[in-house]
C-alpha cells in the first residue's frame, strides 16, 4: 500500500525517455516545477548523474521531506518552498538565466491525500482544509462556508464539470444556515442527501472536492502563469512535460502547447533569432502518453495521468 513515505512516481520511465535529449546539453538543469515528494527527481538524479534540478514546491513539509530523503544528491539538487507562478523569481535567487527542462507533476503527493489532518480525501474524517500551503490564509473550510450559492454553483461547475452543481450548492447553503460545515464527513452527507437517489455519490463527491481543491489553490491561473514563465526560461532544444490529472489542467496544457507548436507563415523564411520561440510537439499524434496497463495495475492513482510535452525548436 503507498503511504506518505511510499510515493510511486507516475510515468517516471516515459519521463526519463522524454528528457532523455537534453541531457546532451552542456551542465544540463531541470526544474521539477512540482517537486512533491521527490519521486522523479531522485530517478532523474540516478538516471542522470551530471544533471542539476532545481525542486519548487508550494507544500513545506514536502520540501522537508525531499531534503531528508535526497539527502546524498545535496550538491545536484536545490530546493525551493514557492509556488510554480513564481519560478522567476526562483531562477533569479539561484543566478539562472536558461533552463533545459521544466517538469510539472499536477497530482497530489501521497502525504497530502493519505494525511487526513490534510483535509483532502473524502475518505478520511477531519476538517476540510484542502491547503497545499499551510501557511496560506483561506482552507475550503472557511471557503465553503462564506462563499455565496452562485459563486458555489459556478466553481462546481467550472472546476469539475459537475452536472448537480446547482442542487448541491443549493444544499450546502441551507445545511449551513444551520451549522458550519467543518468535516469531510459533514461535507459528504450534504453531497448524499443532495442527488437524485439511484445515484453513485463517489464520483459526485471527488469531482466537488477537485473543484474545492482547485478554487482554494489557485491552480488553474498558477498553471497558466507557471507554463508561460517556462517557455521564457527554456534554452533551444529545452523541453517542457506536464502531467496532469483531470480534463480542465490537460484542456488548459492541450491548447497552450498547441499554441506554442503553431508556426504563423509570416515567420517562414524569417531570421529565426528575431521571433519569438517555437516548438514541437513531442506526443504522436497531438495525443497524451498514459500509463501503461502495468503501471495502472500496481499503482491505482495513475490511471487517471496524462503526459504531455513539447521541445523548444529554436
Amino acid at each position: 500500500m503507498v503511504n506518505a513515505y511510499e510515493h510511486i512516481p507516475v510515468l517516471k520511465y516515459e519521463i526519463g525517455e522524454i528528457f532523455r535529449p537534453v541531457m546532451e546539453q552542456k551542465e544540463p538543469v531541470l526544474v521539477d516545477a512540482t517537486v512533491g515528494l521527490g519521486g522523479h527527481a531522485k530517478y532523474m538524479l540516478n538516471l542522470y548523474p551530471h544533471l542539476k534540478i532545481i525542486g519548487i514546491d508550494r507544500d513545506s513539509e514536502a520540501i522537508d521531506y525531499v531534503e531528508s530523503n535526497l539527502s546524498e544528491f545535496s550538491e545536484r539538487i536545490t530546493l525551493a518552498h514557492d509556488t510554480f507562478d513564481r519560478l522567476d523569481e526562483v531562477l533569479g535567487v539561484n543566478k539562472i538565466n536558461s533552463v533545459s527542462g521544466f517538469f510539472f507533476d499536477l497530482g497530489l503527493s501521497s502525504m497530502q491525500i493519505d494525511n487526513p489532518k490534510r483535509g483532502f480525501s473524502w475518505r478520511n474524517s477531519d476538517k476540510l482544509d484542502m491547503r497545499m500551503d499551510q501557511a496560506d490564509p483561506e482552507d475550503a473550510h472557511e471557503y465553503l462556508n462564506t462563499v455565496d450559492q452562485f459563486q458555489l454553483t459556478e466553481i462546481f461547475r467550472g472546476n469539475s464539470e459537475e452536472r448537480y452543481a446547482p442542487l448541491i450548492a443549493k444544499a450546502i447553503i441551507k445545511a449551513r444556515a444551520k451549522q458550519n460545515i467543518d468535516t469531510t464527513a459533514q461535507l459528504n452527507e450534504i453531497i448524499k442527501k443532495s442527488i437524485p437517489k439511484g445515484k453513485n455519490p463517489a464520483p459526485i463527491i471527488q469531482r466537488v472536492y477537485q473543484a474545492l481543491r482547485i478554487e482554494i489553490n489557485h491552480e488553474i491561473p498558477m498553471l497558466k502563469f507557471g507554463l508561460e514563465k517556462a517557455v521564457k526560461y527554456l534554452t533551444v532544444g529545452g523541453i517542457i512535460a506536464v502531467i496532469s490529472y483531470h480534463s480542465l489542467e490537460d484542456r488548459l496544457v492541450k491548447y497552450y502547447f498547441k499554441s506554442l507548436t503553431n508556426v504563423p507563415d509570416s515567420i517562414l523564411g524569417a531570421n529565426l533569432s528575431e521571433v519569438e520561440p517555437n516548438f514541437l510537439s513531442i506526443n504522436r499524434n497531438a495525443k497524451a502518453i498514459m500509463p501503461k496497463i502495468e503501471e495502472q495495475e500496481y499503482n491505482s492513482r495513475s490511471h487517471s495521468a496524462r503526459l504531455r510535452a513539447v521541445q523548444r525548436i529554436h
